[in-house]
Parts: C-alpha cells; sequence; structure tokens
C-alpha cells in the first residue's frame, strides 16, 4: 500500500468532510460491524495495545481546527504519529495496518458524532465556530 499516494487523494479535502462522507455512506448501525470487521485483522495484543492510543488520538480531532484544515496534513500527521507509537511498543505494521489505524481512528470519529451533538455540529460546520 503506498501511503503517500493516498496522502496526494486527500490534499484540498478536510477531515470533516471525510467524516461527513462516512456519515453519508455508513449508518451508526453498522459503524461497529465495520470498525470490528478492519480491526480484526490485526493480531489481539495489537488490537489490546491500539485501540486505547485511537481513542485518545480522537481527542486530537475534535475542535474546529482541526476538522477545518487540509485532511492530507492530518493524514501525514497521523501516520507519523502511529508510526512513533508503533515503534515505541514494538508493534510491527505493514503499511496496511498502519492505514488501517487511521481508518479506523475516522470511523470512531464519525461514530461519536453520531452520540454527540456537539461534535456533529463542528464537522458539519468546522469553520463556523
Amino acid at each position: 500500500m503506498d501511503l503517500d499516494k493516498i496522502k496526494q487523494q486527500y490534499q484540498g479535502a478536510t477531515l470533516a468532510e471525510l467524516i461527513n462522507s462516512h456519515m453519508k455512506t455508513l449508518y451508526k448501525e453498522i459503524l461497529p460491524q465495520v470498525i470490528r470487521g478492519t480491526l480484526i485483522e490485526f493480531e489481539t495484543d495489537q488490537i489490546k495495545r491500539l485501540e486505547p492510543y485511537i481513542d485518545e488520538y480522537i481527542n486530537n480531532w475534535q475542535n474546529p481546527d482541526v476538522l477545518g484544515n487540509d485532511l492530507a496534513e492530518i493524514y501525514e500527521q497521523a501516520i507519523a504519529d502511529t508510526r512513533s507509537f508503533i515503534e515505541l511498543n514494538n508493534i510491527s505494521l505493514s503499511d496496511k495496518r498502519i492505514f488501517d489505524v487511521f481508518h479506523v481512528t475516522t470511523l470512531k470519529l464519525t461514530q461519536q458524532a453520531y452520540h454527540n451533538p456537539k461534535l456533529m455540529e463542528l464537522i458539519k460546520n468546522p469553520h463556523s465556530n
């Protein structure tokens, strides 16, 4: 998997737009299944260490500056942060699995937005605050 090619595809979009796209294609009822379906590809001990990391990382994204920022930059930072995390924790992941960490993070943010009206409003209008 070419992570740089994916970054190029994200240029010009925002994180809020990606989350809105998830909301149009993934109903809140199926999101848990999609998340589990992605995480099942990881080893059990990897999931145990990555899920708290992902859940904490989402907190970095819940503000208008990040939600309205260029998605390519957010993606690049998230990939770099994930690489640092797995290196520090002696976790070996392929580029495909590193992308999956990013993808699950976006899916979990989408899931949170369905249950948090304030976050939903931020995602719908990231530049209005």
